[in-house]
């Protein structure tokens, strides 16, 4: 059980880890969606804008739903190693989703008026898996730090 945080020590607030890592995680899945599709890094920073946004939208939901209490209160935990298993928690719950609907939402969009087309699930597969490790990395490293 975590000790309660007292006053002047560090903590950390799971709704905004849980924002932060989903906006972490939508930005890569986006750009990486983005880049695997059309191989222009045009496109890709476009892709990654709308990651960003899409991130940051599901993130604020997500945490909201999640560790905001009925009375409007943040959950937050002491900082450091100790908080590492709550925070990784966060990450997960922000990075999955948004990486999952990002990729695919980008994927969809970019591959439907392509005739040579790369398979779809292979490149949202790989757009997604590389948006949640981008998304733990920065849940882990802000944890951390």
């Amino acid at each position: 059980m975590p000790l309660p945080l007292h006053s002047g020590s560090e903590g950390i607030s799971l709704m905004e880890l849980t924002r932060l890592t989903a906006m972490a995680a939508g930005a890569v899945a986006g750009a990486g969606a983005g880049w695997f599709c059309k191989r222009n890094p045009i496109f890709a920073l476009v892709a990654f804008m709308m990651g960003l946004i899409g991130g940051l939208w599901l993130g604020t939901g997500i945490g909201g739903w999640l560790y905001v209490t009925a009375d409007g209160v943040d959950c937050y935990v002491n900082a450091g190693m100790g908080c590492l298993a709550k925070a990784l928690a966060a990450s997960l719950a922000g990075s999955v989703p948004s990486a999952l609907v990002i990729s695919a939402v980008i994927s969809f969009l970019a591959l439907r008026h392509m005739h040579p087309r790369p398979p779809r699930l292979r490149t949202g597969l790989i757009a997604t898996f590389c948006g949640v490790a981008g998304g733990l990395l920065t849940g882990v490293v802000f944890a951390l730090i």
